[in-house]
């Protein structure tokens, strides 16, 4: 990450999740990572009903395991990664270099769309 001068990477498929952090869920079908930070421990990230399922699988204390609330899924006029892009505010990494899976099946262009589109109104502010 330091090479690459990245602040913090978020991670979202599921093997590379599992590498990381031991999460072993078949939730897939909604959005979720693992968000890899350059100087503390890495964060889970997903829909608050597999929260549960993280804290039985991943390695990290039940402080590191942020859900989202199931009103983003499939929504119109919302986005899960809306919910992460507060997350990594609340982090201080908003004006930091995000990395992110690009080449990955479960990172759709809606997807990147909408986290970078939020953390823009946050650089804007």
């Amino acid at each position: 990450m330091a090479a690459a001068g990245l602040d913090v990477l978020f991670v979202g498929d599921p093997l590379d999740m599992t590498w990381l952090s031991g999460y072993d869920g078949w939730s897939f079908c909604v959005h979720q990572g693992v968000l890899v930070l350059y100087d503390h421990d890495p964060i889970w990230w997903g829909r608050n009903e597999d929260a549960n399922g993280a804290r039985r699988t991943v390695w990290m204390p039940d402080e590191r395991i942020r859900g989202y609330a199931d009103h983003y899924v499939q929504s119109t006029v919302c986005h899960p990664m809306q919910d992460l892009a507060a997350l990594i505010r609340v982090c201080g990494l908003e004006t930091g270099r995000i990395g992110v899976e690009l080449d990955n099946y479960y990172y759709t262009a809606k997807a990147y769309l909408s986290l970078m589109a939020k953390l823009l109104v946050s650089r804007n502010m």
